[in-house]
């Protein structure tokens, strides 16, 4: 049984730090592939097969980590790829790359990194509970 391949450390590091969704990741690389074209919310919903809000939480995202751009003044509003920056640019390309070749293991890495934020919540939630219990017997 093959192992899938190792993803580099850049798109792991991508990944972790920018997408927190398959439907932000698809949403991404449709616009990626499509760069010339601007979508509304609806129509990027009607592509991938998913409820409007899931569309407009994905571009929302993906406008709040600089990665699209939202047509100022257009109703419905649209978006656009745009990353903020050339290192963005490379980073999505990379990521692109990965998903061409490897998507199970970039999906692997996308159920490994929702998990670690699932822990790191629990871990979080627990510690702060004894934060407030000792609050309350100081008092």
């Amino acid at each position: 049984m093959d192992t899938p391949p190792e993803l580099s450390a850049e798109v792991k590091s991508f990944l972790r730090g920018w997408l927190t969704s398959y439907e932000q990741l698809q949403t991404l690389l449709l616009l990626r592939q499509r760069r010339d074209e601007s979508f509304s919310p609806q129509a990027i919903a009607e592509i991938l097969h998913a409820s409007d809000i899931v569309a407009e939480e994905a571009l929302e995202h993906l406008r709040g980590v600089s990665l699209v751009e939202v047509s100022v003044g257009s109703t419905p509003r649209s978006y656009k790829y745009a990353p903020g920056s050339i290192h963005l640019s490379g980073l999505v390309e990379q990521l692109a790359d990965a998903w061409d070749r490897h998507q199970l293991a970039v999906m692997n890495q996308m159920s490994a990194n929702a998990i670690e934020r699932v822990r790191t919540g629990a871990i979080r939630t627990f510690a702060d509970a004894f934060v407030l219990g000792k609050k309350k017997t100081d008092g």
